[in-house]
Order: structure tokens, then sequence, then C-alpha cells
């Protein structure tokens, strides 16, 4: 642990631990706020991400009497298909990724991870509030999966986990993984933080009426407790290309705001959303919808989600 880390680990140590609790909250079914993952694709290098999300946090707490609990997605990492594509901050420069994710600490933003290894939670989860594992993972060798497991279940057991389904849109490895994890955090002599599974689609889901199918049915299977990943495959199948764009993960959000209205139970949503420019073409991402429209159909989905809690 570095001497930056360090520092912001005893000025915010307190509120990492609260804000742990209020997602966990969210998670077990005891808070019935929605849960809200935003922030960009993958963090680039410079401040620019730092503070956008400290103004993604303040403006979704201030402007919706808090029945949103907001928690900025930064990731200092991303799985690529291509092993010469960029493969984020922690890869090309360590220390800045380092550095960037304290300072949004230090900000007072709530901040994520996907975490790939047992190394990334080592390395980075003090500092966090929540982490997820990718689709990709569940193709990852055995050996690697279990450390990764351990160090989800052992070292990080106080912090909240979320789990992708996989790249063909099944929930079954996920449900498994998941499974996994709970069992070794039930070991931990402290109450370990909650385990929960993202939707994020697949390449089976080809259609937007499947789709709908499949979160239903991830959401029965996770019991409600259940993040909808309105980007990857969710994009896709709601893109007229069936590609990954800004117009596709708008749809899917919408989608998700009609369900929602329907009775749709899940405990939150993530969005990839950004307005910083991207100035290296290397270094180019999935694209991210404008942060204005995000947070006005993430505004949408609370406000129907509290009318069907009224409703009950």
């Amino acid at each position: 642990m570095n001497i930056t880390t360090q520092k912001v680990l005893l000025d915010e140590h307190e509120r990492i631990g609260e804000r742990r609790l209020e997602l966990s909250g969210i998670l077990e079914g005891k808070d019935d706020r929605l849960a809200t993952i935003i922030g960009p694709c993958s963090m680039q290098l410079g401040t620019d991400h730092v503070y956008e999300a400290r103004s993604l946090t303040r403006s979704l707490i201030s402007t919706t009497d808090s029945g949103i609990v907001p928690v900025v997605r930064l990731p200092v990492w991303k799985p690529r298909t291509n092993d010469e594509d960029w493969h984020g901050l922690d890869e090309s420069e360590p220390d800045a990724a380092m550095y960037q994710l304290a300072h949004s600490v230090r900000q007072g933003t709530p901040v994520a991870i996907e975490v790939g290894n047992a190394e990334h939670v080592w390395t980075y989860g003090s500092l966090l509030t929540a982490m997820w594992i990718g689709a990709r993972t569940h193709d990852r060798p055995k050996k690697e999966i279990q450390k990764l497991i351990a160090a989800c279940g052992v070292i990080a057991a106080d912090i909240p986990l979320l789990v992708k389904n996989d790249m063909n849109g099944g929930s079954v490895r996920a449900l498994k993984l998941i499974e996994k994890i709970r069992e070794v955090r039930s070991y931990s002599t402290d109450v370990p933080a909650p385990v929960a599974m993202i939707f994020r689609g697949g390449a089976s889901i080809t259609t937007e009426s499947e789709w709908e199918e499949a979160v239903l049915q991830s959401s029965q299977a996770a019991k409600g407790s259940l993040i909808v990943d309105t980007a990857h495959g969710s994009e896709t199948v709601h893109d007229h290309n069936a590609k990954k764009s800004v117009e596709g993960q708008i749809r899917a959000l919408k989608h998700l705001r009609g369900m929602v209205s329907d009775g749709l139970a899940l405990s939150g949503v993530m969005v990839e959303a950004s307005d910083v420019v991207v100035t290296l073409p290397e270094r180019e991402t999935d694209p991210n919808i404008p942060t204005n429209v995000a947070k006005r159909l993430i505004r949408e989905i609370e406000k129907e989600r509290t009318e069907n809690n009224r409703k009950q």
C-alpha cells in the first residue's frame, strides 16, 4: 500500500464503510432506494473523470431526495477481446491508476471497479465502495478463478460484490460463482457484505423480447437482488444494427424503465455514461451516453420504482 492510499484511508475510512453499508442494504432488500453504478467505460489518464465523477455523485443525490444511491464506475482495468488492445491504466500507467482512484475517493466519490484477478482486489480493494467480476472472467483458467474467489471471499469480505452473467447471456455460471463466494464469506468473523448479480445481456439474446424475458428470469433467480447493465449485450440487442452504440444503451434504459413501471424487481442499474472526450484513439473503448441523458432516465426509473413500492 503506497503513501497516497494510506493517507486517503486515514481520512476516508469511515465514509467508505458507511457507503458499503448503504449499498449492502439495497442489495439485501432492506433499503428501497435505487443503486446506480454510473460512469465511463474505462477511466482515462488525467483528472477529467475524477471531477466528472464528483459531479455525477452530487447531482444524483441532490436532485432526487436521496432516492438514488450513486456509485461511480471508474474501471482502471478493462478485459478486451484483442490482447493487443489497451487494457486500462492498471497495465499502462499503474501509478496513475492508483492516484486517480485515491483522488476520487478523497473528493468524496464512492467508486467501483471491475476486478479480473486477485491482485486487483489486493491493490485497490481498500478504496472501493463496490467491485464487480466481469463476464469474461467465467472463461479464465480455473486456478485464476479460485484465487479470485479467495480474495473476494476472505480479504474483501466487507466489500459489496457484483458478478456479471456470461458473454453468451446465460446466468448459471454467475449464480454458481456467487454461491461459492458467499460460502467463503460466510466464514468471516464479521458480517460479510452481499454478493449479487449483474445482468448484461449476451450473444444468445438477439431480440428485445428475449432480453426482457432474460431480465425477468434473472430477477427471479436472484430474488430481486439484481443490477441491470444497460451497456454490452443489452445495448447491442437494442441497437438497430446489433452493435454497441449510444442509441442502443438509451433504448435499453427506456425499455428497463417500462419494465420497472410494470413491476420488475431489481436493486439497481449500471450505465456507461461520460462526457469526457478520449483524445488517444488507441484508448477508445465502448461508447458512453451523455451524462445528462443518463441522469434523466435513471431518475425516471427511480420514480417508477418508488411509485410501485407505494402501491404495494
